[in-house]
């Protein structure tokens, strides 16, 4: 993708038209135009360049200057510009946070419990909620992109005491986390996407992968005790095999192995509860809703 429409594509996901993105892109290039001369460059209809242009001005995106006769049009500079947009959003997010605040809405609603993600956002923004409400386990297996979006947030979560279990393919290390850096796969080299694998407090988990150019492909968060403990197991269990296969590869001694491996079991798979799972599935089942 080229940087034109790379701008482009990043005005309109802050909610411009295609033809307000073209224009403003334009007019960043060229200022001083004349609705005329834009509908020229861009090959548009000089009266759908003139409404926009008149919608654009509303919205503070153009400022107008009369050169003669003829409005001339020169783009809003684009951080005063964001700082409206800012100002705007917070504004309409405090408005509707309080419309909706006695509508009764609870996350604790049982059914359904696994939900599909559409976007990257969506998915990191989740991501980001787990290990910020996590109090005591986090296991994760995360690609480049992902990793790194996080690893801040991960090293917050160690800071307050959380237990985090990195397994991770870049040699990226997190203070205050136990990370593996898996070594065994060569195959990684021509890997197409990026890995996001996380449980938190075996109680939620989330599932993505995503394309080289950081889109979802596809990704699931779910809130299941059930599907969480087994996932949450499974995935601690995991890194601490690829602990183990580094550690053989590099002819560690046996002892340092054996100690290594005994801490990581004890402090990130032992200390899942199952005997809560079970407490958690029958009560479940006893309630009226089950």
């Amino acid at each position: 993708m080229n940087e034109h429409q790379s701008r482009i594509d990043a005005l309109s996901e802050l909610g411009l038209t295609d033809l307000e993105a073209r224009i403003y892109v334009q007019l960043t290039k060229s200022p001083m135009l004349s609705g005329y001369r834009v509908a020229k460059i861009l090959g548009r209809s000089v009266p759908n360049i003139y409404n926009t242009l008149s919608s654009m001005a509303k919205k503070g995106l153009v400022l107008t200057s009369l050169e003669g006769t003829t409005n001339i049009y020169i783009p809003t500079p684009l951080d005063e510009y964001l700082e409206q947009y800012s100002r705007r959003t917070d504004n309409l997010i405090d408005r509707t946070r309080e419309v909706f605040k006695n509508i009764g809405m609870h996350e604790e609603n049982p059914s359904p419990e696994i939900f599909q993600l559409e976007n990257t956002e969506q998915v990191l923004q989740k991501a980001r909620k787990l290990i910020g409400d996590a109090k005591g386990k986090i296991v994760i297996t995360a690609d480049r992109f992902p990793l790194l979006h996080l690893s801040p947030y991960l090293r917050e979560a160690a800071d307050r005491g959380v237990s985090v279990l990195v397994n991770n393919y870049i040699h990226h290390e997190i203070p205050g986390c136990d990370v593996i850096n898996w070594t065994r796969r060569t195959e990684r080299r021509s890997w197409p996407g990026n890995w996001l694998l996380m449980a938190a407090d075996a109680n939620e988990m989330l599932l993505c992968f995503f394309s080289l150019d950081e889109k979802v492909v596809n990704a699931f968060w779910a809130k299941n005790r059930f599907l969480s403990v087994v996932f949450q197991h499974g995935r601690s269990a995991d890194t601490v095999l690829a602990s183990v296969l580094n550690m053989l590869k590099d002819d560690v001694p046996l002892e340092e192995l054996k100690q290594k491996t005994l801490s990581l079991t004890e402090k990130h798979i032992y200390g899942i509860s199952h005997i809560e799972l079970f407490d958690t599935i029958h009560t479940e089942l006893e309630s009226p809703s089950g």
